[in-house]
């Protein structure tokens, strides 16, 4: 009955579709936290109880439609002119969609001699 269903290219197909989903799911997201130095929960929530600032530097209207209570929002390109307005003696628990823009912003902010910084990566994570 399913002998015309079951050909060479089916099985191989998927089987890399079984290594893609793997890949998505298990090593990306490993991948992902080594290159931008995403924390893990539990350093999240060692940050958190420092009295941390959680910075958001989505765009206004991303941060509009989606935030973490108390959060500020300074999008990543703006950080050097609105540096002013951060506490460098403060821990910042940086957040964005993803991590990668939160890792170019924390980049900005150890350039500018900021030390107490870190990616909590997808904006959700830092609540």
């Amino acid at each position: 009955m399913l002998k015309g269903f079951i050909t060479t290219e089916g099985v191989i197909s998927v089987i890399v579709l079984a290594v893609l989903v793997f890949l998505a799911l298990f090593v990306m997201p490993r991948v992902m936290r080594k290159l931008t130095g995403i924390l893990s929960k539990e350093e999240l929530a060692a940050i958190k109880q420092q009295d941390a600032l959680v910075l958001d530097v989505r765009t206004r209207d991303e941060f509009f439609f989606g935030k973490v209570e108390g959060s500020m929002n300074i999008p990543w390109d703006e950080i050097p002119q609105r540096i002013h307005e951060l506490d460098p003696s403060r821990p910042i628990l940086l957040c964005c969609a993803s991590g990668f823009r939160s890792a170019k912003a924390i980049e900005i902010l150890k350039n500018a001699g900021f030390t107490q910084v870190y990616n909590a990566g997808a904006w959700m994570n830092a609540r």
